[in-house]
């Protein structure tokens, strides 16, 4: 039971913790943090672009590692454009449904994607937010 609850507790306050931290500078520095999942999308990544830069505004698009192989020059052109990349697994796995070597393994994997495409990863935000112990020590 206690391994159960640091296995899948743990992350939680964790997540809870840094939620915080980040709503604080937000608040401090009167900042809002935009964000974008699941992609790159092609016809969608490349509109939402568009909108960033006619509104000057940068993103942090957080990357699905399967479709930055589908995409690859899509993913680049993000970067280029002065967005944050950062990963969201390698096939947005739930780390809480899959198990743990399946979901450590999908985000190595999505991390792994990005760094050999030279692409600078800043952040990782799990699939639905489920981190698990294993997740958050990978």
């Amino acid at each position: 039971m206690v391994a159960f609850g640091l296995w899948f507790g743990l992350p939680v306050v964790i997540r809870s913790v840094t939620v915080r931290r980040i709503e604080e500078v937000c608040r401090r520095q009167k900042l809002v943090a935009l964000t974008f999942d699941d992609g790159p999308v092609p016809g969608m990544t490349e509109r939402v672009l568009e909108l960033l830069d006619e509104l000057d505004v940068k993103a942090t698009f957080f990357m699905i590692g399967r479709l930055v192989e589908e995409n690859e020059a899509l993913a680049r052109e993000v970067a280029e454009r002065g967005h944050e990349i950062a990963s969201h697994t390698h096939n947005h796995l739930d780390a809480w449904r899959v198990g743990p070597v399946r979901g450590i393994a999908d985000l190595r994997s999505g991390m792994q994607i990005l760094k050999d495409r030279e692409l600078p990863v800043s952040w990782f935000r799990p699939p639905r937010g489920n981190a698990t112990l294993g997740t958050v020590l990978s």
